[in-house]
C-alpha cells in the first residue's frame, strides 16, 4: 500500500498545483536529500498534517518564501505585492490539505481516513522533531525556477 499511497502523493501534487496554483511541477525520481535540501539559505515556509486510518501517518510540504508568495497570489488573485506572511502559511497548509485530501481519496471509498488540522512548520523544526520510525517517503518536485520538499510517513504497520 505504500507504493500505492506515494504514487497517489506524486499525483494529488501535480494535480492540485496545476489546477489550484496555476503551477505546473515535475516530480524527481531520485531520492531526495531533505537534511542537504534545508540547509538552503532560503527561507521556507511549510506545513505538516496528520492522517488516520487503515494507515495512519503525516505528510509535509515545504516551500521557499518567494515561492509561496507567488502561488499565495496565484491561489487568491491578489497582487504579490500584498501577500502577507500569514496569507503565505495559510495557503501551503491548504495545498498540502488539498494534496493529502485527494491523495487519500483514491484508496478510500469508505471514509475510513479522517485527516488533521494543518499545522504550520519550518525547515529546521521540522528536521529536529521529524520521526525516524515509520516507512518515511521524501521527494522533491521542482518548478522552473524552484524546488519544493513533500513527503508521507507513514506509522503504522501496512498489510
Amino acid at each position: 500500500m505504500s507504493g500505492e499511497m506515494m504514487m497517489a502523493m506524486k499525483q494529488a501534487i501535480s494535480e492540485v498545483m496545476d489546477k489550484m496554483f496555476f503551477m505546473p511541477v515535475r516530480i524527481n525520481e531520485k531520492p531526495a536529500a531533505l537534511s542537504e535540501w534545508f540547509l538552503s539559505e532560503k527561507a521556507l515556509v511549510g506545513a505538516t498534517l496528520d492522517f488516520t486510518g487503515p494507515q495512519a501517518g503525516f505528510s509535509y510540504l515545504f516551500v521557499p518564501a518567494g515561492f509561496a508568495r507567488e502561488i499565495t497570489a496565484n491561489f487568491l488573485g491578489f497582487s504579490e505585492d500584498t501577500i502577507s506572511e500569514k496569507h503565505e502559511r495559510d495557503t501551503v497548509k491548504e495545498a498540502l490539505n488539498m494534496i493529502v485530501g485527494y491523495m487519500l481519496s483514491q484508496f478510500d471509498k469508505k471514509d475510513a481516513y479522517k485527516i488533521g488540522i494543518p499545522q504550520y512548520a519550518n525547515g529546521n523544526d521540522f528536521l529536529a522533531k521529524r520521526p525516524a520510525d515509520g516507512q518515511n517517503s521524501s521527494f522533491s518536485i521542482e518548478t522552473d525556477d524552484n524546488y519544493i520538499a513533500a513527503g508521507l510517513i507513514i506509522n503504522t504497520p501496512l498489510n
